[in-house]
């Protein structure tokens, strides 16, 4: 089975998972449910949803087209090229501003008083099915803001943002116990310091980040083989 057919199933088990799970939560929504159990759920369901995200991103590089490894040295080949090294990351601002409206947005709820567990943890569902259409079809952040090249993810420059960008709603998570909270934190401290390790990285060795410069990120081998759809 080739890795485009491998990835298409990963995108579909994904899809029909969170979506299983979106709904499940819209439901549960208007069931009382003991706070020991809501609890456990919580806690059960973040492990897992988060699990996956950081265990299909950084240790199944061959079914995941957002190549966050490519930050690190033994994932460089240099590309035989004589091109200047010349790299400019367009549309970050636009990135961050609607950062931030999705975190103001997820703060008003919890301030209306009507962010229930259930709610969040089906927000959650929402967004890693966006994960999964952004890291396995199309990411609308390229298409729309970033303008990468073929907007792929192996010319995007800020792949590793997912992780904090995904993270960063754990603030908001309503309170169900010290365990859950110290998850969420811990959740929260990982993803920042992924951040954190890609920027530096970015900076210093910026040649690993692009097709141009990183022979291991060429079209040729790609699952997407966008080249030939052209």
């Amino acid at each position: 089975m080739s890795n485009k057919s491998k990835n298409d199933i990963y995108f579909l088990i994904e899809i029909i998972i969170f979506s299983c799970f979106l709904v499940t939560f819209l439901i549960l929504n208007f069931v009382k449910i003991q706070d020991n159990v809501a609890n456990i759920v919580y806690i059960s369901y973040t492990i897992l949803s988060f699990g996956w995200f950081f265990l299909s991103s950084l240790c199944i590089k061959d079914y995941n087209n957002t190549a966050h490894k490519k930050m690190f040295k033994k994932y460089y080949v240099a590309q035989n090229t004589n091109k200047p090294l010349s790299i400019k990351r367009n549309g970050i601002w636009k990135v961050i501003i609607l950062w931030i409206i999705y975190l103001m947005a997820i703060f008003t709820v919890k301030y209306l008083g009507i962010l229930t567990w259930q709610l969040f943890l089906a927000g959650m569902s929402a967004m890693f099915i966006l994960n999964s259409i952004f890291t396995r079809k199309i990411c609308l952040l390229s298409l729309l803001f970033l303008h990468n090249k073929n907007n792929c993810c192996k010319n995007c420059g800020i792949n590793a943002w997912d992780y904090s960008i995904f993270a960063s709603s754990l603030i908001f998570a309503p309170y169900l116990s010290l365990f859950a909270t110290i998850l969420n934190i811990t959740i929260i401290s990982i993803s920042l310091i992924l951040l954190i390790v890609w920027e530096v990285l970015y900076h210093k060795y910026p040649e690993r980040f692009y097709q141009e410069y990183n022979a291991n990120l060429s079209c040729k081998g790609c699952d997407k083989r966008c080249y030939l759809k052209k």
